[in-house]
């Protein structure tokens, strides 16, 4: 019989028997057939291929199964994968056999196996030496990579797919062949799976018309977990087509366990295809639950750590859980949970704030999205204990929703731009009209002059932060008000008209200042602290009513601008944020987060008892009122789609003002006329698609 020998291992192959010394190893026939190729192999690279054809005949395995399977070889042979003594990955390629093999041929006799004779120890010191050199030398690497290439590796992304519309969340299937993702190239957003070789086979998943997104392939490659708009939550479907089974009745962004048991997610739903959807609307935290179903088991809580957590992930071996958690007005940072020790920890993305992350195969390697400074971004490889590398730059074009192949060879993401400019409808006859004719990446919170004859609003260009301008009601005679390289937003006019108040951050504060339009001169307005959110001044210019974070909620206070004394309105329970004052000062709308839905509700000035005027599923976002406070106009998410809507402040009657029946166009921010007519809103229109870019080994 055929011994192969190497140290203290003796593998019999003809009795499919593994010792190590005096014991017998136990292995299955597979993982047996693996280790004796590489064996008899030794010293050379053996494919994954020649490994598929040779022990399994050219029958289907995944990446993730072969990996498995070394994994196991690895700990009954006592090897290490990061210090290999037998077995040595060759990245993207196959493995390596390390060890000198002894073949004994049939006739001869099977030697013991001796133990190491003894040698008297030396202290070598160039060892310590070479092993300080080395730990600097991998620290370094990111740093002499670009000295010497004269910047960042470069990687070239290639356009995946072509849709005029937009296409998004792309996913790569286990074995890196096929690509699913969500398109609307049909009028509604479904899931489609598309083979990665030019000229590769299309085919559609979802044909419901419900608004499906966020596609996640399960480490199997038989099933594709997804995110339903209308339907609202997380469905799975085969990968090769067949009936949805609803997993969950809540929440978005799957993530599956390697194990392919369980599935992250986080419990909030998605309200808009546009860039700022990557950070959740409200405090969001992330679950799990059963893949065939069950009940949903809630893993973060509400500031615990602080802020919104969104992109949820798992480590390859199962043990960690990372997930994004945005602050207010600030991209992601990412953060980790150990599952086994309950130990949550933080990963440190600077300089860039990361918007979406991927765990390398290995699973100490992270891939990640960032942001460095407006609309500067790229994508960046991230090793505990080193700074991130920028692998490719990015400017003036949103990328997220980053997928890695498990080989970690290829990586895809999705590239979007917004189109913005403002419109207006007729609240009388439902006529609409486009008011701005610019390309900008936001026309913004346009708020009417108190006599109507003008428009105050937020104008952001690519590449920098928002400006305030002013122009005639009907768009013209647009002049430029703020010039300065820190943010102004949300304007309100004085009583006269001959001024406006916004918002702004001056020298690294926040503040309430005020622009004269006859001098061209800005003063500080009034002084408020780093609490205060969003704002609005009062009709008569006397008081300001803003939003509060009260531990994990919103609540709304009032403020006297003359002696600064402040009055709590609303109470924690839920979150009430984005208030707006009626024309007569005497009312105050607002928004009501409850759970996955937020409402209209309307309180008195003075404090008291919250309406509510809404209850359908989705959302009303309001921003003002009629001049005769009848109606109240909010930008409402009803039926997956935004539109404008006048909602009847006695009754809770919503009428549908515009026609919108796109998911990637929102509408935002709309603005009563003092004179009753038009009512002044953004429209915000989303187009992309997919690319693929192969990866630095």
């Amino acid at each position: 019989m055929r011994i192969l020998q190497f140290d203290e291992i003796v593998i019999d192959v003809g009795n499919m028997e593994v010792r190590k010394g005096s014991h017998t190893v136990e292995l299955e026939p597979n993982f047996f057939r693996v280790l004796v190729y590489l064996a008899e192999n030794a010293n050379r690279v053996v494919t994954k291929e020649e490994l598929l054809k040779e022990v399994w005949n050219g029958a289907f395995v995944t990446d993730n199964a072969l990996t498995r399977v070394i994994a196991q070889l690895r700990k009954a042979l006592g090897d290490d994968a990061k210090q290999a003594r037998y077995i040595e990955t060759v990245p993207t390629v196959g493995y390596r056999f390390l060890a000198d093999v002894r073949i004994q041929q049939p006739d001869q006799p099977v030697p013991e196996p001796q133990p190491p004779a003894y040698v008297p120890r030396r202290i070598n010191w160039w060892i310590p030496i070479g092993a300080f050199s080395a730990i600097l030398l991998a620290y370094l690497m990111p740093f002499i990579k670009i000295w010497t290439s004269g910047g960042p590796p470069v990687l070239k992304p290639v356009q995946f797919t072509t849709a005029g519309g937009l296409d998004l969340h792309p996913s790569f299937s286990p074995d890196g062949s096929n690509l699913t993702y969500a398109s609307d190239k049909s009028g509604n957003f479904e899931i489609y799976v598309m083979q990665v070789v030019p000229g590769g086979r299309e085919i559609q998943l979802t044909k419901d018309g419900q608004e499906n997104l966020q596609p996640a392939w399960s480490p199997d490659g038989s099933s594709i977990a997804y995110t339903s708009v209308k339907n609202r939550g997380i469905f799975v479907i085969p990968a090769l087509g067949g009936m949805p089974r609803r997993v969950t009745d809540m929440g978005s962004q799957p993530a599956w366990f390697p194990d392919g048991k369980q599935i992250a997610f986080r419990d909030e739903g998605v309200s808009s295809a546009a860039f700022p959807e990557v950070a959740p609307g409200t405090q969001s935290t992330v679950w799990t639950v059963p893949a065939q179903g069950g009940t949903p088991k809630q893993i973060t809580h509400p500031g615990a750590p602080e802020g919104r957590h969104s992109n949820p992930q798992i480590s390859p071996d199962g043990r960690r859980l990372g997930f994004l958690s945005f602050e207010f007005m600030r991209l992601g940072g990412i953060r980790e949970l150990d599952l086994w020790t309950g130990e949550l920890s933080s990963v440190n993305t600077a300089p860039a704030l990361a918007i979406s992350f991927v765990y390398g195969p290995d699973g100490g390697t992270m891939f990640f999205l960032g942001m460095t400074d407006k609309d500067t971004s790229g994508l960046y490889q991230l090793v505990k204990g080193r700074p991130p590398e920028l692998l490719m730059r990015v400017d003036f074009t949103h990328i997220r929703d980053l997928t890695l192949t498990s080989r970690g060879n290829r990586a895809g993401y999705s590239a979007s731009a917004m189109a913005s400019n403002l419109w207006q409808v007729s609240p009388k006859t439902g006529e609409t009209r486009q008011v701005t004719h610019e390309s900008a990446y936001r026309f913004t919170q346009s708020v009417f002059s108190p006599d109507g004859t003008r428009l105050a609003y937020l104008m952001r260009l690519r590449g920098l932060t928002g400006d305030l301008y002013i122009s005639d009601a009907n768009g013209g005679n647009a002049t430029q008000v703020t010039r300065n390289p820190a943010w102004n937003y949300l304007v309100s006019w004085m009583p006269d008209g001959k001024s406006i108040v916004y918002q702004a951050q001056r020298d690294g504060e926040s503040g309430l200042f005020q622009f004269s339009l006859q001098d061209g001169s800005e003063k500080k307005f009034a002084r408020i602290d780093n609490k205060v959110g969003i704002s609005r001044l009062s009709p008569d210019g006397k008081e300001l009513v803003y939003q509060q974070r009260d531990g994990t909620v919103d609540t709304i206070w009032k403020m006297e601008i003359a002696s600064g004394k402040k009055t709590q309105l609303t109470f924690p329970s839920h979150s009430i944020s984005y208030p707006c004052w009626s024309a007569d000062g005497k009312w105050i709308a607002a928004e009501s987060r409850q759970g996955a839905d937020s409402h209209l509700v309307v309180l008195s000035a003075k404090g008291g008892a919250v309406r509510q005027l809404t209850n359908r599923p989705g959302h009303a976002w309001v921003f003002s009122w009629s001049p005769d406070g009848r109606e109240i106009a909010v930008a409402g998410f009803w039926d997956a789609v935004w539109n404008v809507y006048a909602v009847n402040f006695e009754t809770g009657d919503a009428r549908k003002l515009t026609e919108n029946k796109l998911f990637r166009t929102f509408m935002r921010y709309p603005s009563w006329s003092p004179k009753g007519d038009p009512i002044v809103f953004e429209r915000n229109e989303t187009k992309g698609n997919i690319f693929l870019a192969d990866m630095p080994q």
